[in-house]
């Protein structure tokens, strides 16, 4: 199963809640960098916090989007130019690690981690449905928040 979260209006509290309710085994940061202006959320105290509630993380920034993408959807606000990109720049270039978190996740609970409370407005949720497509609908994909769940 392939789970992604995005920490955006939630404390570190709300996401590892929302991670164990639901049984993760594997947090996989897919930020381009992992910092944060958010307490808790930069990469070495979100490993610990996670690793000491018995989670493991792995940072993947081969899955980042490019700043460039990112800031085209600040100034434009075209999702589907943003996905676009994303796809054309990144996925296809990274069609083999797309595949790895396809066996991972019909294997265990992953998360992919990302700043965006909204999925539908991340690249996390290209990420994981690329993943369901090579997986032939093998695997399951499920969007969290803390507190709900949406398919």
């Amino acid at each position: 199963m392939i789970f992604t979260i995005g920490y955006e209006g939630t404390s570190v509290h709300g996401l590892l809640s929302s991670l164990k309710h639901n049984d993760v085994d594997l947090v996989i940061d897919v930020r381009l960098t992992p910092l944060s202006r958010k307490r808790g959320f930069s990469k070495r105290a979100l490993a610990t916090a996670l690793r000491e509630r018995g989670l493991r993380y792995s940072h993947r920034p081969e899955f980042g989007c490019p700043k460039d993408i990112r800031t085209r959807l600040e100034e434009t606000g075209d999702f589907s130019e943003y996905a676009d990109s994303y796809a054309s720049r990144v996925l296809v270039r990274r069609m083999a690690q797309v595949g790895e978190l396809a066996r991972e996740g019909r294997a265990r609970h992953i998360c992919l981690l990302c700043f965006e409370a909204d999925a539908a407005r991340c690249h996390r949720s290209l990420i994981a449905a690329r993943a369901g497509t090579v997986s032939q609908g093998a695997t399951a994909c499920v969007h969290l928040a803390a507190g709900r769940t949406s398919r």
